[in-house]
């Protein structure tokens, strides 16, 4: 019989000449993996690091499960490859998984959907979480800056026709 701790992905590999071929992996699930205390947070790149970058990188973070989950990811619908998955086990014997993937900085920008999708259990109940871009909101002091930098400006002219005043007024 198969065991809750055999619940993972499962890689089928064959050999080419000297290498080992791996397929993209097939994930078992044994029983329901979802906690009370599970969540899934989707985290989305900063626009600045992307463009540095040239690629987008997204994670879908899904806490507090008791064992492996399968993760999905769909651009508008469209199914993408598996993102990469890492795991933190905590003290208590719960998961935290981390499902990353990597886009292209035009797919990112496009304004497609994001989705990823979280199955628990074999039951083919699930969580979505979606984003889309959007360009960096403006800083909440940026329409602050010119009126403060033109302030600032005639306060060193008045401060500097004050000190001139005041040190040389025999010459003015």
């Amino acid at each position: 019989t198969i065991q809750k701790t055999e619940s993972g992905i499962y890689y089928c590999a064959y050999k080419y000449s000297s290498y080992l071929i791996f397929g993209n992996g097939s994930t078992l699930i044994v029983g329901d993996s979802y906690t009370k205390s599970s969540w899934v947070m989707l985290l989305v790149p900063f626009p600045r690091d992307s463009q540095v970058t040239g690629t987008a990188n997204l994670a879908c973070v899904i806490h507090g499960v008791s064992s492996s989950v399968h993760v999905s990811w769909s651009v508008s619908g469209e199914l993408q490859e598996q993102g990469l998955t890492r795991s933190l086990k905590a003290k208590d014997g719960s998961l935290t998984l981390i499902n990353h993937i990597s886009v292209p900085m035009d797919t990112w920008t496009s304004g497609k959907n994001f989705t990823c999708e979280v199955k628990f259990n074999s039951s083919g109940s699930s969580v979505k979480k979606s984003t889309r871009y959007s360009a960096a909101p403006a800083s909440e002091c940026s329409h602050y800056i010119v009126p403060l930098a033109a302030g600032a400006g005639l306060l060193v002219v008045v401060v500097s026709l004050s000190l001139v005043w005041t040190l040389c007024p025999s010459t003015l």
